[in-house]
């Protein structure tokens, strides 16, 4: 599968999964073994510790979804610019990021860093960690 086919399907399967984000549905996009980084967050080593830290941005923000803006792939996987939005103490929140995936063979994420700024979800949390 060439860089560009294996960028579009991952981002395809990324967009529908933001459409409707379950703990759950998790599983369509990342591998078992997975490794997340993102600003606010603890890195996570696996699919159930990455479900945890879902579980509770789930918790703080319930309506979260994700717009999917433009993608593209580089040497080990895809990069994917999109914007987050839901409630997050009652008042409207969204901010843009861009993940870097490195995707496996079979287009798994093997690993995600997200790259975001986290300026507008402190000063509506009151500046806890979300």
């Amino acid at each position: 599968m060439s860089d560009q086919v294996a960028a579009d399907d991952f981002a395809m399967r990324f967009a529908e999964y933001w459409s409707h984000p379950t703990v759950e549905g998790l599983r369509a996009i990342l591998r078992d073994d997975v490794r997340l980084v993102a600003p606010l967050t603890p890195t996570t080593e696996s699919l159930d510790e990455a479900g945890q830290t879902f579980a509770g941005m789930f918790e703080l923000i319930p309506d979260l979804t994700a717009q999917v803006h433009r993608w593209g792939p580089h040497p080990d996987g895809c990069f994917i610019e999109f914007t987050l939005s839901g409630t997050l103490n009652g008042e409207p929140v969204a901010w843009r990021a861009v993940d870097s995936f490195v995707l496996d063979d079979q287009g798994m994420a093997a690993e995600r860093v997200s790259f975001f700024d986290p300026t507008p979800l402190l000063a509506q949390a009151g500046g806890a960690a979300v």
